[in-house]
């Protein structure tokens, strides 16, 4: 808990679980690629980028970021552009 306070108290925001969860989605996408596909007209068409959406829910609504290029990012900077977006959301922008 020590560390998590002092991570925030120097970075602004949390290192969550939810970071380590998106990065480990973006490793798995990257090793499997046909998971990262979608079905156009009568053809598989597997995406070259890894783009990852959360869900931020601020009152009566639901906002979808994407944290683009996940698979290039480190666990901080996921975590950081989590809060960046959630925050984002939260101030409809």
């Amino acid at each position: 808990k020590a560390r998590q306070n002092q991570f925030k108290a120097q970075e602004g925001y949390n290192l969550t679980f939810f970071a380590f969860f998106i990065k480990a989605v973006a490793e798995a996408l990257k090793k499997y690629p046909l998971l990262n596909s979608t079905w156009q007209e009568d053809e598989i068409v597997v995406h070259s980028d890894i783009n990852i959406s959360i869900a931020v829910a601020h009152e009566n609504k639901l906002f979808v970021p994407v944290i683009r290029h996940a698979d290039e990012k480190s666990i901080k900077g996921i975590a950081r552009e989590i809060h960046e977006l959630a925050q984002k959301a939260r101030q409809n922008q």
